[in-house]
C-alpha cells in the first residue's frame, strides 16, 4: 500500500496543474472569503429595505463598486483581525 502512495505522490508532483490561474495565498483567500461576506451581507440588509428607487440605487451603487475594485490583489490596505 505504500508502494502506491509514493507512485501517486510522484504522479502528483510531475504532472501540471489543470487551474487555469495559479493558487493564491492563504491571506489572499481569505481576504475574499471577507469581501464575498460582506457582499451577501449588504444584499440581505437591502432584501430587507422594502421596495423603493432608493434601494435599487443602493444596490446598483454597492455593484458598482464591488466590480470597480474586483481586480484588486494588494492585501496592505485590509485591516487587521
Amino acid at each position: 500500500m505504500r508502494q502506491s502512495l509514493s507512485l501517486l505522490a510522484a504522479i502528483s508532483r510531475t504532472q501540471p496543474s489543470k487551474l487555469k490561474k495559479p493558487a493564491v495565498s492563504l491571506d489572499h483567500f481569505i481576504q475574499r472569503q471577507r469581501v464575498l461576506s460582506l457582499w451577501r451581507e449588504i444584499v440581505r440588509a437591502l432584501h430587507k429595505a422594502p421596495p423603493s428607487p432608493t434601494r435599487d440605487e443602493l444596490r446598483s451603487y454597492a455593484r458598482h463598486e464591488f466590480e470597480r475594485n474586483r481586480d484588486v490583489s494588494d492585501l496592505v490596505g485590509s485591516p487587521s483581525p
